[in-house]
């Protein structure tokens, strides 16, 4: 599969994902976010990005339901909330204030939300905390690429309802992490104090 990327360099770039890499994406979300075979996935940002094919494949491939809309309709994303059990609700940075607007006025009974969010490092903390707590669900809190999918740092869940007073990431489950020098040798995390 091809994914389009330009979180490297800037410019777009097709960045090839393999089948294994797609299983093993999937095991992540199984791992670390806890979907299974009767969640259900809105891909509803365009599919040539991994914000929504990444997370239909793996859906998919654990046995879930996805349901694929046409861009982001909010009243439909409200009235899907209410009849789906969701593994992922996919907030990208810049709709989450719609979100929150469209939830706060029309107030969906929320069937069910396992986890909410993306990129949280890039999203106003009060925002957060007030679209878990509307959800009911943790805010995904990760770090990863196009290339290697949320992993390495996919890990971390902020609490529904809270306004992160950190946004530190944690390794996923599937996943060993070590910072080298140049020679490959291990260095510490931490520089020693000048």
């Amino acid at each position: 599969m091809i994914l389009y990327t330009s979180g490297t360099t800037g410019m777009p770039k097709g960045a090839l994902v393999s089948q294994r890499a797609m299983v093993a994406r999937a095991m992540v979300f199984a791992l670390d976010y806890g979907i299974r075979g009767s969640d259900c996935f809105i891909a509803w940002s365009p599919l040539f990005h991994m914000a929504a094919t990444d997370h239909a494949l793996a859906t998919l491939m654990l046995g879930g339901k996805v349901i694929v809309g046409d861009g982001l309709d909010l009243p439909r994303l409200c009235g899907w909330l209410e009849t789906e059990e969701i593994g992922w609700l996919l907030a990208m940075p810049g709709m989450t204030a719609p979100l929150i607007e469209a939830l706060e006025q029309r107030r969906p009974r929320v069937r069910s939300v396992r986890v909410v969010g993306a990129m949280a490092d890039l999203v106003p903390r009060q925002q957060i905390g007030r679209l878990s707590g509307l959800v009911r669900a943790p805010y995904m809190n990760t770090f990863g690429a196009t290339e290697t999918g949320l992993p390495p740092a996919s890990a971390s869940l902020l609490p529904p309802g809270v306004t992160p007073a950190s946004l530190s990431k944690r390794e996923s489950g599937w996943c060993l992490t070590r910072l080298v020098d140049a020679d490959g040798r291990e260095v510490p995390s931490k520089r020693p104090a000048r």
